[in-house]
């Protein structure tokens, strides 16, 4: 067993198991670091890309979002306002 760690027999008697090795583990860091650059280019150019639709449309959808909730808020406390309203002029004619 020991001697197979450094007998060439792999590779067509060109590689020893712990050359193979050796060469799989790099192999692998490579392409991991391809993998991490790529994925930082990606995302670079994807706030590049939100950054520019942005500038161009003028609307940030951040702000448009608490633009909306805040209506839906304003909505909502007229429609008790009108409700509130109606049920007073009810008592009022019932009386």
């Amino acid at each position: 067993m020991l001697s197979l760690n450094t007998a060439l027999t792999l590779s067509n008697g060109n590689l020893t198991y712990q050359g193979a090795y050796g060469q799989l583990v790099e192999s692998l860091g490579i392409l991991t670091s391809q993998a991490q650059l790529s994925q930082s280019a990606s995302e670079a150019l994807l706030r590049q890309s939100m950054d520019s639709l942005q500038g161009v449309s003028g609307v940030n959808i951040e702000e448009e979002a608490a633009r909306l909730i805040q209506f839906e808020q304003h909505y909502n406390a007229s429609a008790r306002l009108i409700t509130m309203a109606k049920d007073l002029f009810d008592t009022i004619v019932n009386i």
